[in-house]
């Protein structure tokens, strides 16, 4: 269900970060356990590092918005770095949202900024935890897929299909013991998917796409890491590419490429999306106004079979966030890797970011 969209005054807007913004044992819960518990011990530093990295971007996009903004409140001249300032944030905002701010402040599109504001306004409240504690678990490799025959690990002599009778559409139910305070050890959906007849991979998360970063469960306040999630860069920052100005940058130098230099921020700052914005990642378009389609295997619920369909190809990645900026522009303020890319874009402000890598401010 996505939030009824709201716009803050200014003034509420202005959240300004304090000493424990973005510290992540503030906003997060995590399973003291290895990773193959599904626990986040080894990758609690990490974790750390990026939150932290999250919430500074976060609190960049909060700043430069409110910067551009200010034209519009003062009769006095512009701040002496009104220039330099519109030279980076204009184009990523119309790289990722399709609409920038004008010479009086003034942005384009008053509906699409109020969904940035909202955005804005959840995202720094995610980061001083003042609306809530979420959980955060490293992959999905402690659960175990139990057919409905099987017995009840917590229900001796009871069967799943007796303890879990809603749960069992898909012919069983997914099941781990190690969950935080009294969150479930049951989950629904479909049984692990087979190549040749053998289970490619256990886990109902991160077992159907090996490329799957993370995923949330808003209703849970559960955001599940999968490896590729936890094998993305930290530390943003300390990255090479910042070391020497004078490094020369192009589309060609992948270690400077918006997609892998956010890392793990990027991530987190979309699942948060997802989970304080009620956001859903969009669809992308063709010229013609048609959502762009590819074939996978999904499981069908009518046939309790996996088999090939047709979904969505959503807006993740740089260019499909360009794409749709610049083909449904109303709907990109709504995509959590469109806001995620342009609040990394805002941090790392030495730079313009808007081709998706980093080119120096003329």
């Amino acid at each position: 269900m996505r939030r009824s969209l709201l716009f803050y005054p200014l003034s509420l807007l202005v959240v300004s970060a304090y000493a424990g913004f973005g510290v992540f044992e503030e906003c997060f819960n995590i399973l003291d356990a290895k990773e193959s518990d599904g626990g986040c011990r080894d990758h609690k530093a990490r974790l750390t590092t990026a939150w932290k990295d999250a919430c500074d971007a976060i609190s960049a996009a909060n700043d430069a918005i409110n910067f551009m903004r200010s034209a519009a409140n003062t009769e006095t001249e512009k701040p002496a770095n009104w220039a330099q300032e519109q030279l980076r944030i204009n184009p990523m905002s119309a790289a990722m949202f399709g609409s920038r701010f004008d010479d009086r402040g003034v942005f384009d599109s008053m509906t699409r900024l109020s969904v940035i504001d909202t955005n804005l306004f959840s995202l720094m409240h995610a980061c001083d935890g003042s609306i809530g504690k979420w959980s955060i678990y490293c992959t999905d490799a402690d659960w175990e897929w139990l057919k409905e025959t099987r017995e009840d690990p917590e229900q001796p002599g009871k069967k799943i299909s007796e303890t879990q009778s809603t749960m069992c559409g898909s012919g069983g139910v997914w099941y781990s013991k190690n969950r935080v305070g009294t969150e479930s050890h049951y989950r629904e959906g479909p049984p692990p998917k087979k190549v040749l007849g053998v289970s490619s991979k256990k886990g109902p998360i991160c077992g159907f796409d090996k490329d799957y970063m993370a995923e949330t469960d808003m209703s849970l306040g559960i955001i599940t890491l999968c490896k590729a999630g936890l094998d993305q860069v930290v530390d943003i920052k300390a990255q090479e590419i910042y070391a020497d100005k004078k490094k020369p940058f192009s589309s060609q130098t992948k270690s400077s490429d918006l997609d892998k230099t956010g890392g793990m921020a990027i991530t987190l700052i979309h699942e948060m999306l997802h989970m304080v914005g009620a956001l859903k990642d969009q669809a992308i378009y063709d010229d013609a106004g048609n959502k762009i389609t590819q074939r996978v295997t999904m499981w069908n619920t009518k046939t309790n079979k996996y088999e090939e369909t047709n979904t969505d190809v959503l807006a993740y990645g740089y260019a499909n966030c360009v794409d749709l900026a610049k083909r449904k522009p109303d709907l990109a303020p709504r995509n959590p890797d469109s806001f995620s890319f342009f609040a990394i874009a805002m941090y790392l402000k030495d730079w313009d970011w808007s081709h998706g890598y980093a080119q120096r401010l003329a």
